[in-house]
């Protein structure tokens, strides 16, 4: 039975994507998913307190980016 943390369309979508891909910026997750940034701020926020993903920041090409992964 899934979590009603997760069962939201929303963030089943962004667990989903990064399952496939484990990690990602939010810009490429956001691109992923059609989900606009406000919306997928709020969702990983919400995800990331209860444990399912993480965020960190990493240097890219393109600067400093926030990266996504998906927890065990």
């Amino acid at each position: 039975m899934l979590n009603d943390d997760i069962i939201h369309s929303k963030r089943f979508l962004i667990m989903t994507v990064l399952f496939v891909f484990r990690e990602m910026t939010e810009g490429d997750l956001a691109k992923a998913t059609g989900i606009d940034w406000g919306s997928l701020s709020t969702h990983l926020s919400r995800l990331e307190k209860k444990g399912y993903v993480k965020r960190k920041k990493a240097i890219t090409k393109q600067g400093i980016r926030t990266v996504v992964s998906i927890t065990k």
